[in-house]
């Protein structure tokens, strides 16, 4: 009788992962593994419930120990994964707790984007098997790498024909809410980063809160004023997924050459802008990956929270307004005036992200889990996942639209038909939605 190994992998932001998760369940099922993606809702409700397997978890705090690690631990499965926010975010203060002991001492692998994220987890958690500690790079990245990056040439096209030549600017705040001081306290303290009754701690949580503030209110003032500078240039606004556009419009209405607009992932905007402005946003690695001119703001540099993100480190940077001026000209005037900045972001990228050439981070993914399950049968299923999931009681979820907007079942298949041709991955269609988005893939 054959035996069945089924992998599950939730998925939080759709815009941010679908795709990359998509190309990494296709490599799985190619191994034989039967996978089963979706809203990470839905994992959480109903995961004590799901046969045992392969979990790969978007991060390693305590809400996603608590709410999915644990259980799944319990329940006997594998727990391997990696920290989404883990690149950008490489020497905030706050990175290292979003580690939480107890979700990496329940992991069995720990995935990484790079040598330098590596080093500090192992730094962080010396106690930790140095096995369960793996470089790989992170999937996301295997879209942008040649192949990959084609898939979205059409939709780049499409807002390339509406819009123009145009600068983007990719919008990370995420702070549009009224008090979103106490959301992020509350935000950290639920995931238990922070101690409530140190003063270290509060004093850390009140130096980020009001270093954020400033920043985005500066950086929102001094768009409104390069798009006033220069009014021949057209400026595309792409919010953060969960800003939403109402904020923005209401702050650019009178704006006629600036528009603001979210649909789809991020890649294609990226290709179809003629530059990107950012302010410490990750699609400003991605540019750099993608060979997209961008340029990041910092008008309150010098300061220590600038530093904490990669997308400062790495992409050039612009600390005042006449500096960002000039890279607003340079963007539609002499785009070759960015090639020595964007030799060096190149190479400080590679220092931090890992897949960037070679085997693809999805692969090296799925390797380093067939290494660690090599011989072990305890995951072995008898039935097909189909057939294994027709006797679940399943449990219904109250999905997250904002962050992971609904989709039809075609156009998850044309998504992964599309992965599959471009990474020449055999693929025969069988893919099922089982719940609304949350599919199974064999």
């Amino acid at each position: 009788m054959s035996s069945h190994k089924f992998l599950f992998i939730p998925i939080e932001i759709s815009v941010r992962e679908l795709d990359s998760k998509i190309l990494m369940a296709l490599f799985a099922a190619q191994r034989g593994y039967q996978v089963l993606f979706g809203e990470n809702r839905f994992f959480e409700n109903n995961i004590k419930n799901l046969p045992q397997g392969v979990l790969f978890t978007k991060s390693f705090t305590h809400i996603q120990y608590r709410a999915l690690i644990r259980p799944a631990k319990q329940a006997g499965f594998y727990i391997a994964g990696m920290d989404e926010e883990g690149c950008n975010r490489y020497s905030d203060p706050i990175l290292m707790r979003r580690l939480h002991p107890e979700a990496t001492n329940a992991a069995n692998l720990i995935c990484v984007w790079g040598d330098v994220q590596s080093k500090l987890v192992r730094d962080a958690y010396p106690e930790l098997d140095e096995n369960k500690i793996v470089v790989t790079g992170s999937p996301r990245w295997d879209l942008m790498r040649e192949g990959g990056v084609e898939i979205f040439q059409p939709m780049a096209e499409s807002i390339t024909n509406v819009f123009g030549p145009h600068i983007l600017f990719c919008s990370n705040f995420g702070m549009h809410r009224k008090n979103w001081g106490e959301y992020y306290y509350n935000v950290l303290l639920n995931n238990r980063m922070i101690d409530p009754n140190s003063e270290s701690d509060l004093a850390m949580v009140n130096r980020i809160v009001k270093y954020y503030m400033a920043n985005f209110k500066a950086v929102v003032k001094d768009l409104g004023k390069l798009a006033q500078a220069r009014p021949d240039v057209r400026f595309v606004i792409r919010p953060h997924p969960q800003e939403g556009t109402a904020f923005w419009k209401k702050i650019f209405q009178n704006f006629e050459n600036v528009d603001v607009f979210f649909e789809g992932p991020p890649e294609p905007w990226i290709m179809a802008a003629n530059s990107m402005m950012i302010s410490g946003c990750t699609t400003g690695l991605q540019a750099v990956t993608m060979d997209k001119n961008v340029f990041t703001y910092t008008p309150l540099d010098p300061d220590e929270e600038n530093n904490n993100f990669l997308a400062n480190l790495a992409c050039p940077r612009a600390s005042t307004f006449d500096q960002a001026l000039e890279f607003v000209d340079m963007s539609m005037n002499n785009p070759a005036g960015f090639e020595p900045y964007m030799k060096e972001s190149r190479g400080v990228l590679a220092d931090h992200i890992t897949g960037l050439d070679g085997k693809l981070a999805s692969e090296r993914i799925l390797d380093e889990i067939d290494a660690h399950l090599m011989g072990d049968t305890s995951l072995d299923q008898s039935n097909p996942i189909f057939d294994s999931l027709g006797g679940v009681n399943l449990k219904d979820f109250e999905p997250n639209n904002s962050k992971f907007p609904t989709s039809t079942v075609e156009e998850i298949e044309k998504r992964t038909a599309d992965l599959a041709n471009r990474f020449n991955i055999p693929y025969s269609g069988s893919l099922k939605e089982i719940r609304p988005k949350v599919y199974a893939l064999t």
